[in-house]
């Protein structure tokens, strides 16, 4: 039978259905420029220097990291990022960093990378948002917390009766990218944030999907001006390192997006698909 070539508007459709999935890729990679990022500090400074009154990252204005540097407790810069080491047993706020402005917005996605120096033997050494800086508050229990409790797992919370636990000890070197959500219920910027979703090495896809757990229904805060990072029964120079802090509104600027070139491959191959179909046709014909 009489083979048929591929019409104009087969080769339209064809071409309409890449720009499509093109356009689609361009959107999803374009999230990261649109989104919101609130603060940010990859912790790139010198080797060996102090934490304490480096300036470095975005959306801090000219605050500066207030760190410990004593040798009980202290904060220095080493390749994996910041280096926290205590040897007091007591709760330590290592260091914390005031924002250029308050938050109080309906959301916030916290991300950061922790990494063990030794093996958890009941340690605590967790990321805080407060809006005090007081010293007499360890910036736990009705805080919001993200890190490694005193179960050697790795958590979030809103309160110590409102967390979300992984069921696996965490690891010596190894490095976990903790992300938590915290949000509001009710939209406004005296309401509390309630509700709190937890995951650790989390995909782009992953946002929907079950996490480390999410819990509801308790917090006392309603907006942060401080993040900081506070320890407890660390001894014997016990050590963490915090790199690649992030704050934002938005999924995608604390998880990586498919990369151009995944859409790249992805056009490609539906475009292969698309005209075998039409070779199909053809040979039927």
């Amino acid at each position: 039978m009489k083979k048929t070539k591929p019409t104009f508007s087969m080769k339209r459709n064809l071409m309409l259905c890449s720009l499509s999935v093109l356009g689609l890729g361009i959107a999803l990679n374009s999230a990261t420029v649109t989104a919101a990022i609130i603060a940010q500090d990859d912790f790139s400074y010198t080797v060996d220097e102090d934490l304490n009154t480096q300036s470095g990252g975005s959306g801090w204005g000219s605050n500066q990291w207030i760190a410990e540097t004593s040798t009980a407790a202290n904060v220095t810069l080493q390749s994996k990022g910041a280096q926290f080491t205590g040897t007091d047993p007591d709760s330590v706020n290592f260091a914390y960093r005031q924002l250029d402005n308050a938050y109080s917005g309906d959301t916030v996605y916290v991300s950061y990378t922790l990494e063990l120096g030794q093996t958890p033997d009941s340690d605590f050494f967790a990321l805080w948002l407060d809006n005090t800086t007081d010293t007499n508050n360890n910036h736990g229990s009705s805080r919001l917390n993200t890190g490694l409790g005193t179960a050697d797992a790795l958590f979030s919370r809103l309160h110590s009766n409102k967390i979300a636990t992984n069921p696996t000890p965490a690891s010596a070197d190894t490095a976990y990218n903790l992300v938590v959500r915290y949000s509001k219920s009710v939209s406004g910027e005296s309401e509390v944030y309630n509700t709190m979703k937890f995951w650790i090495n989390p995909t782009y896809d992953d946002l929907s999907g079950p996490g480390v757990g999410e819990v509801t229904n308790y917090s006392t805060i309603s907006n942060f001006s401080y993040v900081g990072f506070r320890g407890a029964a660390n001894e014997g120079g016990e050590s963490y390192f915090v790199d690649d802090l992030v704050l934002a509104t938005e999924w995608g600027d604390v998880v990586a997006i498919p990369e151009p070139a995944t859409w790249v491959m992805f056009i490609s191959g539906m475009s292969a698909l698309f005209l075998g179909v039409l070779r199909g046709r053809n040979k039927a014909s």
